[in-house]
Parts: structure tokens; C-alpha cells; sequence
């Protein structure tokens, strides 16, 4: 019975790290071959299909006009409008330290701009003030700061 048990937690541990190296891989598919961030919008597209996010296009058609993966010249300014809906319906989790909430890729943004564990620093920094804390706890820190 205990070999049995091995093997299951073998099973569950190989399964659970599959699944979690799929998701990691699926999410990469998104990912701009340039600044390797997934693009928080509009994806564009070369005619092989190959992604990349609206900043770094606007930098590659200044430059080159090329894919960076393929180096297909850019006949346009395709948007990949299915990758922009797939990626947007993805639930992510939160990246500040200390939340674990999960919210839609499209609501990242604005979930990262007022969670309360983003990162900030204290009002008085210019007068010496070097804390850095979560927003949380900025007031806590402020009344009590010796600046």
C-alpha cells in the first residue's frame, strides 16, 4: 500500500508540474520577442503569424520594418485580434508581493495601479526618508516616520 501511495503522490507531483509547465508555455506563445513582456493590449503580427506588442512595432517599423523572429518585411499594421481576446479572458495572479489575488489579464493593469500591496515609498523621501513598503502600510510608516 505504501509503493501505491509513492506512486500516486508520483503521479499527482509529474501531473500538477505538467499542467503548470503548459500553462507557463501557453502564456510564453504571448509573449513579444522583443522586451519577452506579454503585450498589455494591442498584438500585432508579421504575415508568418509571429506576435509581438504595439511598442516594440512602432520601434521595429522606425528601425527595419522587419519580424524579429522571421525578419519578413511588415507589410502593415496587422492586429492579431485572437491572441488579443485569448490573452485578455486569462486569469493571472497579482505580482506585488503579499496579494494572491487572480484577476482577468485585461484588468491587470488597473488592478496593479490600486492594490493595496503595490509598492511605494514614504512622502517624506526627499527630505531623507528612504522606507519602501506596500501601500498598506504607508500611512502606518508616515505617522511615525522621523522625517
Amino acid at each position: 500500500a505504501a509503493e501505491t501511495n509513492t506512486n500516486d503522490e508520483h503521479n499527482y507531483s509529474h501531473n500538477h508540474n505538467s499542467k503548470q509547465r503548459r500553462k507557463e508555455l501557453d502564456l510564453k506563445a504571448f509573449e513579444c520577442p522583443v522586451c519577452l513582456e506579454l503585450p498589455p493590449n494591442i498584438i500585432l503580427s508579421c504575415t508568418n503569424g509571429h506576435l509581438v506588442c504595439d511598442g516594440c512595432y512602432q520601434r521595429i517599423v522606425k528601425e527595419d520594418n522587419r519580424c524579429p523572429t522571421c525578419r519578413v518585411v511588415y507589410i502593415g499594421r496587422m492586429r492579431c485580434l485572437i491572441a488579443e481576446q485569448v490573452l485578455s479572458l486569462r486569469e493571472m495572479k497579482c505580482k506585488n508581493k503579499g496579494c494572491h489575488e487572480k484577476v482577468l489579464f485585461s484588468e491587470l493593469q488597473n488592478h496593479a495601479k490600486l492594490c493595496q500591496f503595490r509598492e511605494t515609498k514614504c512622502k517624506f523621501e526627499l527630505l531623507g526618508c528612504d522606507w519602501k513598503g506596500c501601500i498598506k502600510y504607508q500611512s502606518l510608516h508616515e505617522t511615525s516616520c522621523k522625517y
